[in-house]
């Protein structure tokens, strides 16, 4: 019976942020702008190494403006400051780790107004960074132990019927608790059942559960914790009240029983069986949900498409050779008559006579006029070949700027061809990534295997995914990236491309010096699917009928049956009665030969073996004589070992896989991985 079930949050407030740690970092501006200075870019860099170094990481962008100018235009500003710093992030490959965005104008200021530098302060958008980080193991087991509880808040004078999240069902008569001393509840108190359940390895390492009774060997069908409160105080079943348990079945074993668990004298979890044995009832099973595979396969059909080829594109243009600048010849310098005292040493000079200086100077002028008219003849020649090549190197320089205009068309040209080759190769890809989604469905629905109620999304999920190993997906890739080579190139002026770029008389983009291709981000980008839309607006009538009218139409009618089923108690779980609170274990016993099994001893983590095959988990425990660690496990019996430590943001996870034998030991091999990634793994495991 339903009635008044609420389910509440598994956690108060306060421990919302257990785990976690935060940074905050600024991005400045310029006064009334809002695009980055290469210092802000430079920090947006280092930031973004430090989301790498923490992956998982939220962020919570706040944009704001000094006082300056009205508040509707600095709202206005502060909105285009933050989208700049989330355009850098999502153009690094951090979109999704943006939760929120907010601008404020000038109102919240970080600091006064009053004060140039309390506006320059204000003129940012404030980054805040959310990021896990564990001291240590025991510290992760601690909050996942708490966010695994679940809370329930009912009358306690109704019946009640809880569903929990792993889909255990508990059915509450009305009346069912008391006080620990015998007190009864007084009418219409709020009664709280607190709720942990373990169907996976990851809950039982948090919760410290094993499959063990004594030194038997128990598989499990799944357990759960009950545990109920009223105004803070424990609350106990009344007696004659009986809680109905229904868990679902993993599997179709009948020998399975509800064992209570307790605490030991070592203060470990043990399991006691109580004789009540669990029902099973396998008579509802899922229901395969139909689509009209006709109009799937019609639409990939008509959605069929040739693949593209690469071209080969010409990426070098031929460079004319000019002149250089011809150099003006210099003019020689007409001799002087030079002086006696020049010509003699003084000691001659005194005993020549007048006549005799005058004619040594008039002959050494003579010859220095003799040199002189030579130079000149020779300059003249010069001056007249100069004047030659000005006229011709004129000319060249009049036809510089007509072959920049048809560089430039040239560079422009390549860039067309490009941006036409790769949208031929995006529409392409598009197509087949929703074909794949359509024949997912078709293929599913024919085989009666399609269980998923929003094939809609599942759709477009598939639609969207991309595929790393196509290799011609790798070429478009490749085109993508020297075209924005060549719009790099338009970033330098022409006589430094040429300069910088040229070979053997041609320009060549491929000699520019670029960054290393970035696969990561362009498969982030190539998550967007283009054509999906404008397909789906295409086929309307299709999308109609498949997704809404027919599928409701099943839906409603498969909800229909559930009911019919549910009212006939005919579901596939175990049920069985229980008149205690606390642990309770769906099991049965395996009677295998048990071997004790060594590892090495790994300070702080978690450790645990698990048996998939008959659904065990069991302990490991530390012998103080031999320093290691033993696990007891059916001998011969295939087995994963679990080893678990939490540092910081990073989880060290070893799961080895070996066969129980005798002087077998266990060496964890750990790989390094954000916690969030471990918790996903174990959680299948």
């Amino acid at each position: 019976m339903r009635n008044y079930i609420f389910f509440c949050l598994m956690l108060i407030s306060g421990l919302l942020f257990a785990g976690h740690k935060t940074e905050t970092f600024y991005i400045y501006f310029q006064t009334d702008q809002h695009n980055l200075d290469r210092s802000e870019n430079e920090k947006l860099e280092k930031i973004c190494d430090f989301l790498k170094q923490h992956p998982g990481s939220s962020i919570e962008l706040t944009g704001r403006t000094d006082f300056d100018g009205s508040d509707a235009y600095n709202i206005g500003l502060s909105e285009k400051r933050a989208n700049e710093v989330k355009m850098y992030l999502t153009t690094k490959g951090f979109k999704n780790h943006i939760v929120s965005k907010k601008w404020f104008g000038e109102n919240r200021p970080l600091a006064s107004n009053l004060e140039e530098k309390g506006k320059a302060e204000n003129r940012s958008v404030e980054i805040v960074i959310k990021y896990l980080y564990y001291n240590n193991t025991a510290e992760w087991l601690k909050e996942n132990a708490e966010n695994q509880k679940q809370v329930f808040s009912f009358n306690s004078g109704k019946s009640t019927k809880i569903v929990s999240k792993n889909k255990n069902v508990i059915q509450i008569p009305a009346d069912a608790f008391v006080k620990e001393n015998g007190e009864k509840l007084h009418p219409g108190e709020k009664v709280n059942v607190e709720i942990n359940e373990v169907s996976s390895v990851l809950e039982a390492l948090v919760n410290q559960t094993y499959t063990l009774s004594g030194d038997q060997l128990l598989e499990t069908g799944g357990m759960l914790k009950m545990e109920a409160f009223c105004n803070n105080s424990k609350l106990v079943l009344a007696e004659g009240k009986n809680i109905k348990l229904e868990i679902p079945t993993p599997t179709e074993k009948e020998d399975m029983f509800v064992f209570e668990g307790y605490t030991d004298k070592n203060g470990n979890l043990d399991w006691k069986n109580t004789g009540t044995a669990f029902v099973n009832n396998y008579s509802l099973r899922k229901e395969s949900f139909k689509m009209n595979e006709n109009i799937l396969l019609a639409m990939v059909k008509k959605n069929k498409t040739t693949k593209p080829h690469l071209k080969d594109h010409n990426y070098k243009h031929k460079i004319p050779v000019f002149s250089k600048m011809p150099r003006e010849p210099k003019a020689p310098t007409k001799p002087v008559q030079p002086t006696a005292k020049s010509l003699f040493h003084p000691f001659v000079y005194i005993f020549t006579t007048k006549k005799m200086r005058q004619k040594a100077i008039n002959r050494e002028y003579q010859k220095s006029m003799v040199q002189y008219e030579k130079r000149e003849a020779n300059y003249q020649k010069r001056l007249a070949k100069y004047n030659s090549l000005l006229v011709k190197y004129s000319k060249e320089i009049a036809a510089y700027e007509e072959e920049k205009r048809v560089f430039y068309a040239w560079l422009d040209q390549s860039m067309e061809e490009l941006d036409k080759e790769m949208r031929c190769f995006t529409e392409y890809y598009d197509l087949q990534r929703i074909n794949k989604g359509l024949l997912y469905l078709y293929n599913k629905s024919l085989k009666n295997k399609l269980y998923d109620q929003s094939p809609l999304k599942s759709f477009k999920t598939i639609a969207c995914a991309s595929d790393e190993h196509d290799e011609t997906f790798q070429n478009l890739m490749i085109l993508s990236q020297k075209k924005w080579v060549l719009l790099a190139a338009r970033n330098m002026d022409y006589d430094q491309m040429v300069k910088q770029m040229s070979s053997k008389g041609y320009f060549d983009q491929n000699r520019y010096k670029y960054k290393p291709f970035n696969m990561t981000y362009w498969m982030q980008v190539y998550q967007y699917n283009g054509h999906l839309d404008e397909f789906i607006e295409d086929h309307e009538g299709e999308f109609t009928r498949l997704f809404k009218d027919d599928f409701e139409n099943h839906l409603t009618l498969t909800q229909r049956k559930k009911k019919i089923a549910d009212e006939e108690n005919s579901r596939n779980y175990f049920v069985a009665n229980t008149n205690k609170l606390g642990w309770i274990n769906c099991d049965r016993f395996v009677k295998e030969p048990m071997i004790t099994v060594e590892t090495k001893i790994i300070p702080g983590a978690a450790q645990m073996a698990v048996l998939s095959n008959i659904r065990s988990m069991l302990p490991v425990f530390v012998d103080p004589i031999s320093s290691t660690s033993k696990v007891k496990l059916p001998d011969k019996k295939a087995f994963k070992f679990v080893t678990l430590s939490i540092e910081g943001s990073y989880a060290y996870l070893s799961i080895v896989e070996a066969t129980a034998s005798r002087n077998l030991t266990i060496v964890p091999e750990f790989k390094k991985m954000p916690v969030e990634e471990a918790n996903q793994l174990l959680a299948r495991l």
